[in-house]
């Protein structure tokens, strides 16, 4: 929805760190990232700090 109001904004997925390092390094997810080309933010929780934008 935001895409439609805003559609200059620039959308990120937040990821927790723990979660990109297992999940997000699939294969397959890997791919899907790359063919949607979805944009990460990847954050740890327990410093409060985003580790990464992708």
């Amino acid at each position: 929805m935001l895409e439609m109001i805003e559609p200059d904004r620039r959308l990120y997925l937040a990821v927790r760190v723990p979660i990109y390092e297992s999940f997000f390094q699939r294969r397959f997810i890997v791919a899907a990232v790359q063919r949607y080309q979805l944009r990460l933010m990847i954050y740890d929780v327990q410093q409060e700090v985003i580790v990464q934008w992708l």
